[in-house]
């Protein structure tokens, strides 16, 4: 299934291009390199969260050296190096899990490291790893209880992400020769600042985009957004309580507009459209939808950039002062859901590494078919969760 996400803040429509942080900037260019990697050949939704899953890649870049960290650092478009870059991730860390505590919405990040028994780990990547991001050790029995150690690190993500991430590790995938996983699990609940209201809830058509049309149930509601519309497609920005976050959709104006909306994808363009937003009355018509992904990435981020990672050939010699490390499987999961009340939304990524050698007028927005969306935090302009909606029965 395949959906986009922007979350964004009440005040992003003010905000220029320049308040995208330079860490940002690069994580959201990473978003668009992931997202045409990954959307399939069939018009399907898609949902995945590229701060998930840069902030597991992150620690794991922490233990690589020489080319295996040339590779990784272009790949995953990291646009500070070695210690700026960790303390920047470890900031934005911080500060999402800080607004989460003040109320008014839920957001939450967490990381663990999870190492076989007897295994050694260096202190400098230890403290980096706890230090940054706030990931503490746990030592686990993956030669001779390989599904008890599964279990548990799944039962970590459950926990993390209000239980809708589950099984994120499948049976099987560790085994005697893994050597240590790194996890990282995101969480989000926000009620709309302005609310759908369920007796405007009625059944509509969404127009796929292959030309047919489904029933689904579409909520209404007319309020005042942050908007921009240009020839080929609209804007919308919707805050949640709280305004620090907000979903951004990008609905072509044409109904099989959205392939070529998507190859226009960058961190610059997003940053553009959203320079561009005015607040103006706008009456919206939204499918409800809610839809989990799973991936397995053992080839999708070798074509992007980083093969030595996924060889024998890889140097994770930051990791434990040797060459025998490299990584076997990165596993994500994200689930969202869109509603009356609000969104909810959370994701899960697993690094598995193994041994080897307007104005008063108003404005229609009525998504009635496939269009993009994003979930971005406006303060730092980092894309948290980002998907595309084509069939939302």
């Amino acid at each position: 299934m395949t959906a986009t996400i922007l979350m964004a803040g009440f005040l992003s429509f003010l905000a220029a291009p320049s308040a995208t942080t330079p860490l940002a900037k690069g994580m959201n260019d990473f978003a668009c390199d992931f997202y045409r990697q990954v959307l399939p050949e069939k018009a399907e939704n898609t949902f995945f969260s590229p701060y998930s899953l840069q902030s597991a890649l992150g620690m794991t870049y922490g233990g690589a050296r020489g080319k295996t960290a040339a590779q990784m650092k272009t790949a995953l478009k990291f646009a500070l190096e070695g210690k700026a870059l960790h303390s920047a991730m470890g900031k934005l860390m911080q500060d999402l899990n800080a607004a989460g505590d003040k109320g008014g919405f839920k957001l939450s990040v967490a990381n663990g490291l999870w190492s076989r028994l007897g295994g050694k780990l260096l202190p400098s990547f230890l403290d980096l790893n706890k230090r940054h991001y706030r990931a503490g050790l746990r030592l686990l029995d993956f030669v001779g209880d390989p599904e008890g150690s599964r279990k548990i690190i799944n039962a970590w993500v459950e926990d993390k992400t209000e239980k809708l991430i589950k099984d994120l590790l499948p049976k099987g995938i560790i085994d005697s020769s893994t050597s240590l996983v790194l996890t990282n699990a995101i969480y989000f609940k926000g009620q709309w600042a302005a609310r759908f209201k369920e007796n405007q809830t009625r059944p509509g058509k969404f127009k796929l985009l292959k030309g047919t049309e489904v029933e689904v149930p579409m909520m209404h509601q007319t309020a005042k957004f942050s908007y921009a519309e240009g020839p080929s497609f609209k804007v919308l920005s919707m805050p949640y309580t709280g305004d620090r976050l907000s979903m951004v959709v990008f609905l072509p104006q044409k109904k099989d507009g959205l392939p070529a909306l998507e190859k226009q994808l960058s961190a610059a363009w997003f940053d553009e459209q959203l320079g561009r937003m005015s607040r103006r009355k706008v009456f919206v018509a939204l499918p409800r939808f809610k839809m989990t992904q799973a991936y397995k990435l053992g080839a999708v981020l070798p074509v992007m950039g980083m093969p030595l990672a996924f060889s024998a050939k890889a140097d994770f010699s930051g990791m434990n002062g040797a060459r025998d490390l490299f990584i076997q499987q990165v596993l994500h999961k994200a689930f969202v859901e869109v509603n009356e009340e609000g969104t909810e939304a959370a994701a899960a990524t697993a690094v598995i590494m193994t041994r080897g050698n307007g104005g008063g007028r108003r404005t229609l927005f009525q998504a009635d078919h496939p269009f993009l969306f994003i979930i971005r935090d406006n303060v730092s302009g980092t894309i948290l969760f980002m998907g595309r909606v084509m069939d939302p029965s």
